[in-house]
């Protein structure tokens, strides 16, 4: 009796362990398996950074125009209105922007580096002598650069801020500062200064005029805030840059 016992036990144990392994996986299963986790790694990791850099843009964004808002508020409680802002020199030279921004700008935020203040930004041209200055690409494709105004302050918090062109009522905004890609529309945004506050350029026409990445216009990429800004604080599905 205890041979047949210890038989029937045998044979249970054989069928248990028979049944485990065939409910296991195969080689070809588990590559299967494998191969359909990558396709989907593929798809959404690209999305997923995609959408981080996106998200890191836009709160930058925010709190640029926050910041410089409130620079410009308070500038006014001491310079008077925006549109009377003036100076000896003329705004639209080199030493106009310069003493514009030092005067009405720069003394209301955390500035921690000032750079440049040559001529020549709308070629780029590189200045060995201020090796802090640095060229925008444009948002065309078919153009190289949309140029830079040869005077910066750099924040503390890593943002470069440019002030000039337009009567020096214009303040270009680089929002992660020298990094790159130093691109319009992509990191770097363009505001103007008008009616006692801070507001970004329009046109008319349509915002895609000049951010569109198939237009050769000199002001091509000044628009691209204003996208932003009139779609709630976020890219619109057809914003032109792509991340």
């Amino acid at each position: 009796r205890g041979a047949r016992r210890a038989g029937c036990d045998t044979r249970l144990n054989a069928k248990r362990l028979t049944s485990e392994h065939n409910n296991g996986f195969t080689l070809s299963e588990i590559l299967i398996a494998i191969t359909i986790i990558g396709v989907i790694a593929a798809i959404t990791i690209p999305l997923t950074i995609q959408n981080y850099h996106k998200n890191v843009i836009l709160v930058q964004l925010k709190k640029s125009y926050s910041v410089l808002s409130q620079a410009i508020m308070v500038s006014v409680k001491d310079n008077g209105n925006t549109d009377e802002w003036t100076l000896e020199n003329n705004l639209s030279t080199v030493q106009g922007h310069l003493e514009y921004a030092d005067k009405y700008i720069a003394p209301y935020l955390n500035i921690i580096k000032k750079a440049g203040g040559v001529s020549g930004w709308w070629t780029c041209t590189p200045n060995i002598n201020f090796p802090d200055l640095y060229c925008v690409s444009s948002t065309s494709k078919k153009s190289n650069y949309a140029g830079w105004v040869p005077y910066i302050l750099y924040l503390q918090d890593g943002t470069a801020i440019s002030v000039g062109g337009w009567n020096s009522k214009v303040i270009t905004v680089d929002v992660n500062g020298i990094k790159k890609p130093n691109r319009a529309g992509y990191d770097v945004f363009t505001f103007s200064i008008s009616n006692n506050k801070l507001s970004s350029p329009q046109w008319s026409s349509t915002d895609n005029w000049s951010c569109n990445t198939e237009s050769s216009h000199t002001y091509n990429g000044w628009t691209c805030a204003s996208r932003i800004m009139n779609n709630d604080w976020n890219f619109p599905n057809d914003y032109p840059i792509k991340f």
